[in-house]
């Protein structure tokens, strides 16, 4: 056997490539009519210092030399076929070597990378700590996250209710406020009635339809009311279950998250209570919950295929993989329902289960629209995405009904997590050390993120025109973010752009989020801990208002982010409460495309520690007429209470422009 030929495997890296090779030199050699293969060693190269490429380098010059001996020779049809599969076959080794040389380039630039965020983090840490050190009347105790335990709740009178007559449906109770009762069983304890207005009349309240009343459990959901009052206002909506405290929601659009919910039959109410202390509970909406059984359990084991067990999958089967490293995707080709999903999971503890897509554009998403829908994937860790930045190229991307949880998505070149569609739920779901966004999306309706993580990501230095930081929602219907806690991005914790209506973020923190800056001085990217930009409203697209829905933010804590702690930019319908602000400031900003402002804007009952209150010239200039309410603030720290069009103002001359009458600055 020739040199050229004993050299082959050890030339070629890949077994493929090295099949692809031989065939394309068999192929030249049938052309010919004689064997290369024995041909003189060096007559075509000189194989004692070949590359690694040296039999495609072979192959292209052989055909150069078969073009020369043919001149003036006319080739057969089966020669020139010959000739096309041999060009074709040299062409897809070198894509394939190719692509396993930018593979390991990739591999070994993210391990650089990695090294690099490890380094700027423990330099972060310490700044973070010198800065804490300096902060005068802090101490060094960790900083604690305000509770988003409801408060008890004025005590509801379970008044029997009156049979309507038939053909009618039964009105809504409402309750004389002034009589002492207990609390409902397994609720909070009561708290002392409200006297209230003998003329006032009491809220109205309505449970909003999920579109399902039957799912499966362990269920998570968020539920919402609609609630309204004549006379005044709505101060809560408290939310129970067969007479068990949920939750309570101290603002529109009155959401509150029902999660670890176990199989049973529940009658659903809310629970309306006004500034003048009357109460109202909405009709019950049924939901039963049912246990997740009946399918069929399909195991994958180490080295089996997780894709071709996920594609056998019907509804309410539950595909089981056992512990390990899979090198593989998810395509959902089939849906479950509600009551009876698709389960894929690992068969252990969280993280037991890892899937590398290997530089894929996706490890899981629908085959086509109208696919995946009620697909619950649960203990994964995702990883090595070579997807685009953008929410729409997102390496998981939900569908209907889907729910994440325990899930990890890591190191993609772009955006983490993509939530997309109605009824979707990331339950203690992390997105981290992605390359744009960890956790965003778009187009959600009755959406849900339960005590999730977004960390470290945009590790590439995406600006804001990419969607940098830890996630950009646009054009949300309605979405619920409970105990969320996203840090140390470059860019924002959590941002909403663009038409979002009906919002509530509660409780978590959003902290040491970083601004980027381009070689010229001007900021790529701000590091604020949340931004909400032109929301409130959904455009019409002509500068006009097809709806509007509120943003509510409540019991959050913010603390040490390059920029703001929220910034409020050309956004209506906004209200700020019971939260906790250290060393960070709140922006208020405008001067948008129609319909876009900041009107209907309530910022009360917040602390704010070495923090204050900016407001632009534009916002300056009409605040008067926007409905913009500031009071009952606490400040701590420097004194500094507001930064009005640049200018720094104490609480007397902001309460000269009829803000803060009831605000204070306290001693830190």
């Amino acid at each position: 056997m020739s040199k050229l030929h004993s050299s082959e495997d050890t030339l070629i890296q890949s077994p493929a490539t090295a099949r692809l090779v031989r065939a394309a030199v068999q192929a030249i050699e049938a052309l010919e009519g004689r064997q290369l293969m024995s041909a003189t060693p060096g007559t075509l190269v000189d194989t004692a210092h070949a590359s690694p490429t040296t039999n495609l380098e072979v192959s292209l010059q052989h055909s150069a030399v078969l073009g020369e001996s043919a001149e003036g020779t006319e080739l057969t049809a089966d020669q020139r076929r010959a000739e096309r599969q041999a060009e074709r076959e040299a062409e897809q080794a070198a894509r394939l070597q190719a692509k396993e040389t930018a593979k390991a380039e990739r591999e070994a630039l993210r391990a650089q990378k990695k090294a690099e965020r490890l380094a700027r983090r423990a330099e972060r840490l310490a700044e973070r700590a010198e800065r804490r050190a300096e902060r005068q009347g802090v101490d060094d105790t960790p900083v604690s996250t305000p509770t988003s335990e409801a408060v008890a709740p004025t005590p509801v009178v379970e008044t029997p209710v009156v049979a309507a007559p038939a053909g009618e449906a039964p009105a809504p109770q409402t309750l004389a406020p002034a009589t002492p009762v207990a609390a409902p069983v397994n609720g909070p304890a009561a708290a002392p009635a409200q006297s209230g207005r003998a003329d006032n009349d009491a809220p109205s309240v309505k449970l909003l339809s999920l579109g399902f009343t039957k799912i499966a459990g362990t269920a998570h959901m968020p539920l919402r009311a609609d609630a309204s009052d004549s006379d005044g206002r709505v101060t809560r909506v408290d939310f129970y279950a067969n007479g068990e405290f949920i939750g309570t929601a101290g603002g529109a659009p009155w959401m509150v998250a029902w999660v670890d919910v176990e199989p049973g039959t529940y009658d659903v109410t809310a629970h309306a209570f006004d500034n003048d202390g009357a109460v109202t509970i909405s009709d019950a909406m049924s939901m039963t919950v049912v246990n997740h059984t009946g399918g069929e359990t399909i195991r994958v084991k180490n080295g089996q295929s997780i894709s071709d067990a996920v594609r056998r999958a019907q509804a309410g089967d539950t595909v089981l993989i056992a512990p390990g490293t899979y090198h593989d995707t998810i395509t959902l080709r089939n849906s479950g329902t509600s009551d009876k999903p698709i389960t894929i999971k690992a068969d252990g503890p969280a993280g037991s289960v890892i899937i590398d897509g290997d530089g894929a554009s996706r490890l899981v998403a629908d085959q086509w629209v109208g696919t995946g829908y009620w697909t619950t994937i649960q203990g994964i860790t995702f990883r090595d995405a070579g997807n685009e930045p953008g929410q729409d190229n997102a390496a998981i991307k939900t569908t209907n009904g889907m729910r994440l949880i325990d899930v990890t998505v890591e190191e993609v070149d772009g955006a983490g997590i993509g939530v997309f569609g109605e009824n979707v739920a990331l339950i203690r779901t992390t997105a981290q050390y992605n390359g744009c966004t960890g956790i965003g999306g778009s187009r959600i309706t009755n959406g849900l993120l339960y005590d999730c993580v977004s960390h470290g990501n945009n590790t590439e230095e995406y600006s804001g025109s990419y969607e940098g930081g830890g996630g950009k929602f646009t054009r949300v219907r309605s979405l619920l973010v409970q105990n969320h806690t996203s840090f140390d991005n470059n860019g924002p914790g959590i941002w909403f752009d663009g038409d979002n209506i009906n919002v509530t973020i509660r409780g978590g923190e959003f902290h040491d989020n970083h601004d980027l800056w381009r070689g010229d001085g001007t900021q790529k990217i701000g590091g604020r801990g949340i931004q909400l930009e032109i929301s409130g409203v959904k455009s019409n697209g002509n500068g006009g208002i097809d709806e509007e829905g509120p943003i509510l933010i409540e019991d959050v804590l913010t603390y040490d982010n390059d920029n703001a702690s929220v910034q409020v930019y050309a956004t209506a319908n906004v209200t700020i409460q019971n939260s906790r602000f250290i060393n960070d400031y709140i922006d208020l900003k405008d001067k948008r495309p129609a319909p876009y402002m900041v009107r209907n804007l309530t910022i009360k009952n917040n602390t704010l520690e070495d923090a204050h209150i900016e407001a632009d010239k534009a916002l300056v200039t009409d605040f008067r007429d926007e409905d913009i309410i500031i009071n009952n603030n606490t400040y701590k720290g420097d004194g500094k209470v507001f930064r009005w069009d640049y200018k720094d103002l104490k609480l007397s001359a902001v309460r000269d422009l009829g803000f803060e009458k009831d605000g204070e600055i306290v001693a830190a």
